[in-house]
């Protein structure tokens, strides 16, 4: 047992560390060159306007592909410190709250990872093609099939609108859920209760002013949940230190 809550201890430093891991490099993203936060490459009104030469140059980067295998890690972390925030949830006031927030916060990461991996792994083949002058994303095939989606740096729009609307409807369920968790747990002030859910919601976004924010909020709340989670850890270990040893367990 003591191994277990050193585990979730050091575990919940994930948390902020996703934050970090996500936000961070949409400070400048190190692999576009003259492509901003906007998604532009220039002063384009539209940020899904963008010549395929300058997208499949930044595809093929070394820096896209650090990009992208920082991005994975912070989802990772992300996963993880989901499990470690249901540890902590469950030992508050409203423990069947925090069985439904870790369920639904683990599907809103899945579909996240899933639009990673076609970011990191798709587009980079697809981008290659395209230098060698086959052109995969301008034929009627392809563009019937993902209009958009794949040819370009990040997603500015869904290829659905039907798909965009369930995933929406999943992600403000699962803010009000984690909210609500948070808020009724009783462990943690309830500014936290308010700010998770949106570094929740950032994080998962995978586009840039949203992932900067979001990465923001969760490098704050998410060190606010760990440090208390810290905390009351070592006030149990001091406590369970002062008792006679005939007492300990």
């Amino acid at each position: 047992m003591e191994v277990d809550a050193r585990v979730i201890r050091r575990g919940a430093w994930t948390l902020p560390a996703a934050g970090l891991l996500l936000g961070a490099p949409w400070i400048k993203p190190y692999f576009a060159g003259s492509v901003g936060l906007s998604g532009m490459a220039g002063p384009q009104a539209d940020p899904n306007i963008i010549d395929n030469k300058t997208w499949a140059s930044i595809a093929t980067s070394d820096g896209y592909a650090l990009f992208s295998a920082t991005q994975a890690l912070g989802l990772l972390s992300l996963l993880f410190g989901m499990f470690v925030l249901y540890g902590f949830l469950v030992g508050g006031r409203s423990p069947h709250l925090a069985l439904r927030a870790l369920i639904l916060g683990v599907a809103g990461i899945v579909p996240a990872l899933m639009m990673l991996g076609v970011l990191a792994f798709a587009e980079p083949v697809l981008a290659s093609l395209y230098q060698k002058g086959v052109d995969v994303c301008s034929t009627a095939a392809f563009s019937d099939l993902l209009p958009t989606a794949l040819c370009r740096w990040w997603w500015g729009s869904l290829p659905s609108a039907v798909l965009a609307i369930a995933l929406y409807l999943l992600e403000f369920l699962i803010m009000v859920i984690l909210g609500d968790a948070i808020w009724r747990s009783g462990r943690v002030p309830r500014w936290v209760a308010l700010a998770f859910p949106f570094a929740y919601f950032g994080c998962i976004a995978i586009t840039p002013v949203m992932t900067l924010i979001g990465g923001f909020l969760m490098v704050v709340a998410g060190g606010r949940i760990a440090l208390e989670l810290n905390r009351e850890a070592a006030d149990r270990t001091s406590s369970h230190d002062a008792l006679p040893a005939a007492l300990r367990t």
